[in-house]
C-alpha cells in the first residue's frame, strides 16, 4: 500500500475543518482566517462554520467569507453540540478536525496532520500540542502537551471513525468535543505530533 502524500483527486476534499460558533463574532473572523489560510496544496481542504443560532453579528462574519467557507446555520437555534453534529455529517472528506471559534491554528497544522495520517494508516487520528492564549488576545501564555493534558479540539480523525461511533444515528446527541475526544481516545489509536499547532484561548476567569 502506497502511503505517500496524495491529495484526493477529481476535485474531492481530503480534510474538513469544522468550526463551531455561538455568539463569538469578535473572535470568529480570526479563527476562520487561520483556517482558510492554511498551507495545503490546491483546493483539498474545506472549512465548515457551524453556527448554533448566534444573536450577535457572527452570521455577517460568515457571509463575508462567501464561497471560502461552507455555512451550517441552525434555524431555529440549537446547541453547539447539535451544530457540531450537523457539520460533521456534512463533512465530505476522509479526515475531519473540530475547533472552537475562539481558537485559531498555525498555518501548517492541517498539512502536517494530513501527511502524518497518510503515512500512518494504522492510526485513527492524530492530535497536536497547543498553546494557551490570553483571553481576547494572541499572546501565548503556556505550551501544553496533548499527551499530558488532552485538548478536545484540534485532533484530526478519519471520518469513518465518527460514522462507526453513530454519527448518523438519530438518537445520538453527544457530539460535543470533550465527550467525543474522551470516548475516541479509549477505543481508537490516536497519534501525537509534539508541535504546538493549536491555539486555545483561555477563559477570562482562568
Amino acid at each position: 500500500m502506497n502511503n505517500s502524500f496524495r491529495p484526493a483527486g477529481n476535485g474531492s476534499i481530503d480534510v474538513c475543518v469544522v468550526i463551531t460558533n455561538q455568539n463569538q463574532g469578535t473572535l470568529l473572523e480570526r479563527c476562520i482566517r487561520s483556517c482558510v489560510g492554511q498551507t495545503f496544496p490546491g483546493r483539498f481542504h474545506e472549512v465548515l462554520v457551524a453556527d448554533a443560532g448566534s444573536q450577535d453579528f457572527s452570521r455577517e462574519v460568515i457571509q463575508a467569507y462567501g464561497s471560502r467557507v461552507v455555512p451550517i446555520l441552525l434555524d431555529p437555534p440549537g446547541s453547539l453540540e447539535e451544530a457540531a453534529a450537523a457539520a460533521l455529517k456534512r463533512a465530505d472528506a476522509r479526515y475531519v478536525v473540530q475547533m472552537r471559534s475562539q481558537d485559531f491554528i498555525s498555518d501548517y497544522m492541517i498539512l502536517f496532520q494530513a501527511v502524518w495520517l497518510y503515512q500512518n494508516h494504522e492510526h485513527d487520528g492524530v492530535c497536536v500540542d497547543y498553546w494557551m492564549v490570553e483571553p481576547d488576545s494572541d499572546y501565548k501564555v503556556k505550551r501544553v502537551s496533548a499527551l499530558e493534558t488532552p485538548c478536545p479540539y484540534g485532533t484530526m480523525y478519519r471520518k469513518e471513525v465518527l460514522v462507526k461511533e453513530g454519527l448518523y444515528e438519530p438518537a445520538r446527541n453527544r457530539w460535543d468535543a470533550e465527550n467525543l475526544q474522551k470516548g475516541l481516545a479509549k477505543k481508537y489509536r490516536i497519534g501525537h505530533i509534539p508541535i504546538p499547532f493549536y491555539r486555545y484561548q483561555m477563559e477570562k476567569s482562568s
